[in-house]
């Protein structure tokens, strides 16, 4: 499986919004972007040799205690 596109919320957060993230790839490697951010790609920090491992690190960023992560777009 590989995240395309994921929403992802902050439970502890008083009005969760969502915020949206796309995979990317770059000279680096496979990381996701942050969606809507003015002024250019804000990517998260970390990079993977593939889109698969990507998604599983997006997984493992995201624990289910603090983060609801909702899948929009897989392969």
């Amino acid at each position: 499986m590989t995240i395309q596109k994921a929403r992802v919320r902050a439970k502890a957060a008083e009005n969760p919004k969502a915020v949206v993230l796309t995979l990317v790839e770059d000279d680096q490697g496979w990381t996701y972007s942050v969606d809507g951010v003015t002024g250019g790609d804000f990517l998260l920090a970390w990079r993977e040799t593939s889109a698969e491992k990507a998604s599983e690190s997006l997984l493992r960023s995201f624990p289910g205690e603090a983060f609801t992560l909702e899948i929009v777009e897989e392969e």
